[in-house]
Parts: structure tokens; C-alpha cells; sequence
């Protein structure tokens, strides 16, 4: 039997990401109800419609920067669980990490993840 019974509520981050929509696919087949955090509500009117047949077991919560400290305190309001499959890209020179600069890229991906984890 699973930990977290169906009807129980989960918050996704990145909702608008690949991994993200399949995680919440998923999750709402199985009888989740899904709270996906994304950047703007244009980002998230696109997700709207693609669950639309979910009706209220979907819904979506605009986090504007999920690097601020505190950034899903409100989302996380009523949430049996959260999946954190969102990245954040810190600058547009490390859009594209390589040997020079990856190890900048990890230390800040660690710190979000840390900042994040509750």
C-alpha cells in the first residue's frame, strides 16, 4: 500500500517542463491532486487546458523566482508531498554548462536544492 493514498495533494515544480508534465500525468492518473508551480500565467494557461479534463485536481500556483528564499511557502499550503523536478538556470553563460564552467553551475544547482528542501 503506498505511503500517500490517492486524493492526496502534491506540489510539482516546473510544471511547464517535460519531466515535470509527465510526472503530473501520471500522478493525476493514479488519482493525485496536482498543484504545478510555474513562472508566469502564461506559462500556466497552457497547462490549464492541457489538463483540463482533471478539473479541480489540477490547479496552478505562480512562483515568479523559486530561488528566493520562501519562494513556495504559500504553495506549499495543504500539500501532502512535493516533487522538485525544476532547475533554475542562473545566468545565460551557463545556459550551456562545459568544462570551463560547470562547477559554477553545480555549486548553485546544490544551493537552490538546499534552500529549497524542507
Amino acid at each position: 500500500m503506498p505511503s500517500i493514498q490517492p486524493g492526496a495533494k502534491f506540489l510539482v515544480s516546473g510544471a511547464n517542463g517535460y519531466l515535470a508534465m509527465w510526472i503530473i500525468q501520471k500522478l493525476l492518473d493514479h488519482g493525485y491532486s496536482v498543484c504545478g508551480t510555474v513562472h508566469s500565467v502564461s506559462k500556466g494557461s497552457h497547462l490549464e487546458e492541457y489538463f483540463k479534463s482533471y478539473g479541480d485536481r489540477f490547479k496552478i500556483a505562480i512562483v515568479c523566482d523559486f530561488t528566493e528564499e520562501g519562494a513556495f511557502e504559500k504553495s506549499l499550503v495543504g500539500m501532502s508531498a512535493v516533487i522538485h523536478p525544476a532547475t533554475p538556470i542562473p545566468s545565460p553563460q551557463l545556459e550551456n554548462p562545459d568544462s570551463k564552467n560547470s562547477h559554477i553551475y553545480i555549486a548553485f544547482i546544490i544551493t537552490h536544492q538546499l534552500n529549497t528542501t524542507y
